[in-house]
């Protein structure tokens, strides 16, 4: 019954997502060929927090659209700077003809290989140098993508993945003690999407693990999934770790950034 239940909810994911980003994604890979002279070249950004990760997906105006950004970075911890990779995913598109598609939010939930998983694969091997230090992040089904990477011996046994953060994910039913590196989720309170997940009968107490923070979204599912994480008076407060009153921060030169197509 418990295994009818999750699959029943997680085909519930396939739906959700396009109603909650239909009104929120507005921006096509159209209109960001617009956008970059407004961005600097040699611009550097420096984030401190989870808000300015989670800008990099959601913050349309920030920087021109793409699925994948990577990009070298320096991390400054209390242990000093070293030479990083900065990952991140997207969420679910509008279409099919993407890798990051409906398809791929049901097979990512049951921790099953799709398009997208393998284009983040693809792009990590072709872009990012074996032995490199990551920082991965990822909304909604960015973020379950992210969570699956960091237990994929294909990429751990290639990179050092030091931390990963989520915005509004689903938890994806993994091994802990295969899981390389911290896993962080930032979940605001009425964010319904995280709640669809097997994880929720299968591993309850792995499901509940997140960083949980009222929005003021009540009612407001689209607000509370695509406008709360890159609110710096709500998630300000922790570094880019998502540890709170934490000190980790990331700076990359604009030119750096790859933005990469699903």
């Amino acid at each position: 019954m418990k295994k009818f239940i999750a699959l029943l909810l997680t085909c519930c994911l396939l739906a959700l997502p396009m109603l909650s980003f239909a009104a929120a994604q507005t921006v096509t890979p159209t209109d960001a060929e617009n956008d970059p002279a407004e961005v600097p070249a040699d611009e550097i950004f420096t984030f401190t927090s989870v808000a300015d990760v989670a800008s990099v997906i959601l913050n349309k105006e920030l920087l021109p659209w793409g699925e994948v950004y990577i990009t070298p970075a320096t991390l400054t911890t209390e242990e000093g700077e070293e030479d990083v990779y900065f990952v991140c995913f997207r969420g679910t598109g509008h279409t099919m003809d993407k890798a990051n598609n409906l398809i791929a939010c049901f097979l990512s939930a049951f921790n099953r290989d799709s398009g997208y998983l393998r284009l983040a694969k693809q792009y990590l091997n072709k872009y990012v140098p074996e032995g490199a230090k990551l920082v991965l992040s990822g909304h909604s089904l960015g973020g379950m993508i992210a969570q699956q990477l960091i237990c994929t011996d294909e990429i751990t046994e290639r990179y050092e993945i030091l931390n990963t953060l989520t915005y509004g994910s689903p938890y994806v039913v993994t091994s802990a003690a295969h899981r390389e590196g911290p896993l962080v989720r930032c979940v605001d309170k009425f964010d319904v999407i995280p709640k669809f997940s097997p994880a929720i009968f299968v591993t309850p107490s792995n499901y509940r693990n997140a960083v949980t923070i009222d929005g003021g979204y009540l009612g407001d599912p689209d607000g509370a999934h695509n406008l709360s994480y890159p609110r710096a008076d709500l998630w300000g407060g922790y570094d880019v770790f998502g540890v709170k009153c934490g000190t980790a921060s990331l700076t990359f030169h604009r030119a750096d950034l790859l933005i990469l197509s699903a």
